[in-house]
């Protein structure tokens, strides 16, 4: 059926379905990183003659390494992550933004990036928790500009930034 010819409570009730089956996605992929992260811990696929989990998942269900490695981190930080795990679990975060909350949140921040998640895009908390991780500092470490550092960060456009901080 042509666009054109749907009323506006078709498009509604389709808006509906659409927004279902996100969701439905959503709550998919949350089992399969729980599955993954179960079978991580027991090194299922050691013995698969492949030389990684990423290497493996990325032949098993055909996505590429990129995305496999993604899939590992985040579902090893997920397991380290309870609040975000249980909010992803019911439906309340996207994978989208529990991708970006994955790779920023501590345990002292973790609640405060849910909270925000809620009301905002997924893209909102890529730039959210891309600036937050470059302006953390750890307590535990040597004053600013007392120790060398490098950086690497994947920019959104798969460029990489490097920032090196080297002493006098």
């Amino acid at each position: 059926m042509d666009a054109a010819t749907l009323s506006r409570e078709q498009l509604d009730a389709l808006a509906e379905q659409i927004a279902n089956l996100s969701l439905r996605i959503d709550l998919t992929k949350h089992a399969l990183l729980t599955h993954l992260r179960q079978f991580a811990a027991h090194e299922g696929w050691a013995n698969s003659g492949f030389v990684s989990l990423p290497a493996w998942l990325s032949w098993r269900i055909g996505i590429s390494l990129t995305t496999a490695r993604e899939y590992v981190r985040v579902a090893e930080a997920l397991g380290r992550m309870p609040i975000v795990d249980a909010a992803f679990a019911a439906g309340q975060l996207s994978y989208a933004k529990v991708r970006a909350i994955t790779r920023a949140a501590t345990p002292g921040t973790e609640q405060g990036l849910v909270d925000m998640a809620m009301h905002a895009t997924g893209s909102q908390m890529d730039r959210l928790c891309a600036g937050y991780e470059r302006t953390r500092v750890d307590p535990r470490t040597a004053k600013l500009g007392t120790q060398s550092s490098l950086r690497r960060t994947t920019l959104p456009n798969g460029m990489v930034r490097l920032e090196v901080q080297l002493t006098p």
